[in-house]
């Protein structure tokens, strides 16, 4: 999705070694957007792998702190997008309780990261991977395609018709 891809190419950006979990049919969008290593979860499981990591970004809710805990090296980070919020809060008291952090709730939005994701994008450091685009009247098409839960990177819906934005410029 939208996070994740980002959460890739932002990670390598800043010098990590990036494995990235997704289905078989968005290896090698992943690849492409920089990840070192790519699980396919249909295939593996990360969470019962020997491999530690020094952060986990849970972008779907689908490897909670209860199941990510193994795969988090001492002192390690998990970082929680998206899930139930019952796992978001047992998840912060049981990463305590084993020498771990978890980070989770609402990003705060500052003109600085604004300003930083506008610059690594420009620079192309950052690429928004954009799945569809729909028409305002289609937004019901939009919904539905996004509740699917297989679309890639962001769905943009255009408010304004191309007339009104050639009226305004």
């Amino acid at each position: 999705g939208a996070t994740g891809s980002a959460s890739v190419q932002i990670a390598k950006y800043l010098g990590a070694e990036v494995t990235a979990v997704c289905s078989e049919k968005n290896v090698e969008l992943v690849r492409a957007l920089g990840a070192d290593h790519v699980i396919d979860y249909t295939k593996q499981d990360f969470t019962k792998e020997d491999r530690v990591y020094d952060v986990v970004v849970d972008t779907v809710g689908t490897a909670p702190f209860s199941r990510s805990r193994h795969a988090l090296r001492p002192g390690g980070r998990m970082v929680m997008i998206s899930g139930k919020t019952s796992d978001m809060i047992l998840g912060k008291l049981k990463a305590r309780l084993f020498g771990k952090q978890m980070i989770n709730g609402v990003a705060s939005e500052s003109p600085t990261v604004l300003e930083t994701v506008v610059r690594l994008t420009a620079d192309g450091f950052y690429r928004p991977v954009i799945d569809r685009i729909y028409d305002f009247d289609d937004m019901k098409d939009a919904h539905r395609h996004v509740d699917t839960g297989h679309k890639k990177g962001s769905v943009v819906v255009k408010v304004a018709s191309d007339r009104a934005l050639d009226l305004a410029g």
